[in-house]
């Protein structure tokens, strides 16, 4: 097996480091090939490093304009870096060789969606999905498409249909503790991101998050289980009208009660919410 091949298959089975250690031992020529380029693009970008990415990314396509990879590979990097115009260009470039292929069509809905283009990045991922209807990309782009939405219950569904078919995927496990933990069901929250965790344990955020559905399960946390249940701003209105209801009401007494409550309450959920924070760290 050649160092390249090597090389692409540690990129496959998730070791990214290895493979730019790899492709390091290459001779200047070898090195320099648009294959070598795109695969030190894609270990790169798995690493974090995206400005090495997007500079791999150029180097291939001046060699070779017209590789819808190295588009491809560049419009996924600038997307993370956040120069939607630069994804935009360059996965526009690639679904000019490609028009219907469906995981080019998803990616141009990434995009889309980045910079709040919800509308189009529906349409294209409609064309996607017809071009081909059992595509992954494709399930989890919808997927996204409608939790932006706000359509929990389609996300959630998709999210099934996404799981039924890869029992490990990822993304399916993190999509389902983020709606569990937003409903405030932690336990189940809890399960669904660790495993996720445990699929993929190199993303610290879903960790992160892994850790704070547990840790909220305490029951010093209660009053910022509350918060995020109902909303600081809808609870703060319904206690002020109370108070302002009881005291109209002549209950004096009750609504200083209330209102002390109320108040230890909120500085209760200040302190627990800010020791999650640092446990967090």
């Amino acid at each position: 097996m050649s160092s390249l091949q090597l090389a692409a298959h540690l990129l496959n089975v998730g070791r990214p480091e290895d493979a730019l250690r790899e492709l390091q031992r290459l001779g200047p020529d070898e090195a320099g090939s648009v294959n070598a380029l795109c695969l030190r693009g894609y270990a790169h970008l798995n690493t974090g490093s995206l400005d090495a990415a997007v500079h791999d990314a150029r180097a291939g396509l001046q060699a070779a304009p017209d590789d819808i990879e190295l588009h491809y590979l560049l419009s996924i990097t600038e997307t993370q870096r956040g120069d939607l115009a630069a994804a935009e260009a360059a996965i526009l470039a690639a679904l000019g060789y490609a028009a219907d292929d469906a995981e080019l069509l998803a990616q141009y809905s990434r995009v889309l969606m980045r910079g709040g283009q919800l509308e189009k990045a529906g349409r294209v991922l409609a064309a996607a999905g017809a071009s081909d209807p059992r595509s992954q990309e494709v399930l989890r782009c919808r997927i996204d498409l409608a939790y932006l939405r706000g359509d929990t219950a389609e996300a959630e569904g998709l999210t099934h249909l996404l799981l039924a078919d890869d029992a490990e995927s990822v993304r399916g496990h993190q999509m389902l503790g983020v709606l569990a933990l937003e409903r405030g069901d932690l336990p189940v929250a809890e399960t669904r991101l660790g495993e996720a965790v445990r699929l993929d344990p190199v993303h610290d955020e879903v960790a992160d998050s892994a850790r704070a559905a547990q840790i909220l399960q305490r029951p010093y946390y209660w009053p910022v289980r509350f918060f995020d249940r109902f909303g600081a701003a809808q609870t703060w209105v319904v206690a002020i009208c109370l108070i302002l209801g009881l005291r109209a009401a002549g209950l004096t007494v009750a609504a200083g009660i209330l209102g002390l409550t109320w108040m230890i309450v909120c500085a209760w959920s200040w302190a627990a919410g800010s020791r999650l924070e640092h446990q967090l760290r």
